[in-house]
């Protein structure tokens, strides 16, 4: 599909959009670093200032405007292994009795019951379900515009991909359903963040205060602007970032899929996860003689062994953090989603 038919055909209507983002908002194979992919660094003083614009979907990944998946990361100190890996939940969100269920999920469901529901949040059952608890993901594709802090690097002015949290999420649904207040001079007209011709940039400022300590660490404060909707830019530089976004790499593959990141593949099957859980505890913990009745020693959330080339201080939009909470769905282990 050509630049032009791609104006022509594109949804105006935010509708279609706003279901997708209230869907995904709360109520086998590991992926492996790309080097498309872009995180937001900081200076050597924590600070930067960035300016990039969401992605439509890709011609052939029609109403794709984001991917969500769900993941697991924790080390259990008593045998020192660490269990990083996909959630199985991400395929089968509503738990429906297909054999698609998490080992995991269903550890930490039994701590949870056998804790009992009226146990504080620090008992220890209670902590060491949290500790495993899966953290959420979404990916989408990104046109940088300026990036203060790798503006040397040739990133400024390139499509990248951007797995964020669910903090960043937060803040496109705020700008396509703004809060409308009563009585108010100006209201703040709701915005399809993933429009190259009637989107808006995002700013976002970084900054470090190193007075406050968070867990010991400076604290960091992010902001996001969202700019007036507007073209990208000419029509000339519009053209050629959709023929980019939908361009066949050397694998003959479309190299912004975003839809390969939640692929079958990229899950491990249940038994596999299974044998790894068992062997990150040092025992089974799905059979039912080996249910702790206490608190068995507890898996550390600490830092994560390296397994990308990234070394800068990884924000919590990379972490599956996020700047809010939400209560878990009904069915599902208590995931709490704040830092």
């Amino acid at each position: 599909m050509s630049f032009a038919s791609y104006k022509k055909n594109r949804v105006t209507s935010l509708d279609d959009l706003v279901n997708q983002v209230d869907a995904a908002s709360p109520q086998g194979k590991s992926y492996e670093a790309d080097p498309l992919d872009w995180y937001p660094t900081t200076d050597k003083a924590g600070n930067a200032q960035i300016v990039l614009r969401f992605m439509p979907p890709l011609e052939t990944e029609e109403n794709t405007y984001f991917v969500r998946w769900w993941h697991h990361s924790f080390k259990n100190e008593t045998t020192g292994n660490w269990y990083i890996d996909n959630c199985l939940s991400t395929l089968n969100p509503s738990f429906a009795e297909d054999g698609a269920q998490d080992p995991v999920m269903q550890f930490n469901q039994m701590l949870y019951k056998r804790a009992g529901k009226d146990a504080p949040d620090d008992h220890p059952l209670k902590k060491q379900a949290s500790q495993q608890k899966r953290n959420v993901n979404y990916r989408s594709n990104v046109w940088i515009i300026a990036d203060s802090h790798k503006k040397e690097a040739g990133v400024n002015g390139t499509l990248r991909k951007w797995k964020y949290g669910q903090g960043m999420f937060n803040e496109i649904a705020k700008a396509m359903k703004p809060t409308k207040i009563e009585g108010a001079f100006e209201q703040t007209d709701p915005i399809n963040p993933f429009d190259l011709i009637d989107g808006a940039n995002l700013i976002i400022n970084i900054t470090t205060d190193p007075t406050k300590k968070v867990n010991g660490k400076p604290a960091r404060n992010y902001e996001y602007k969202w700019m007036k909707p507007a073209p990208l830019g000419p029509e000339k530089l519009m053209e050629e970032v959709w023929n980019q976004l939908n361009a066949d790499g050397p694998d003959g593959k479309k190299t912004f899929s975003l839809r390969e990141y939640v692929a079958p593949d990229k899950f491990k099957t249940y038994e596999a996860l299974h044998k790894r859980l068992v062997k990150v505890l040092g025992f089974d913990p799905l059979k039912e003689q080996n249910a702790p009745a206490s608190a068995p020693v507890a898996p550390q959330p600490a830092a994560r062994p390296q397994q990308s080339a990234v070394t800068e201080d990884v924000p919590p939009w990379d972490t599956g953090a996020t700047l809010a909470s939400a209560a878990a769905p009904k069915g599902e282990e208590k995931d709490w989603f704040a830092q």
